[in-house]
């Protein structure tokens, strides 16, 4: 899978952070100075850490 997600990649893409997120040049808004959009999902593990902390399991795998 990460050989066809790099297939896509143009200049743009300034890094690839793991599984789990990416850095995208945004230089094209360019009423900001160098902005870079950063992207980030997360695994089911955190999630389920975060339910156990607070107790609360009745939204643990759903989507929104």
């Amino acid at each position: 899978m990460a050989a066809a997600v790099r297939s896509t990649y143009g200049p743009e893409v300034l890094a690839g952070h793991g599984a789990f997120g990416g850095l995208y040049s945004a230089a094209g808004l360019t009423a900001m100075e160098s902005p870079v959009l950063v992207a980030s999902t997360d695994s089911v593990g955190t999630k389920m850490m975060v339910a156990a902390r607070m107790g609360r399991w009745d939204t643990v795998g759903q989507d929104w």
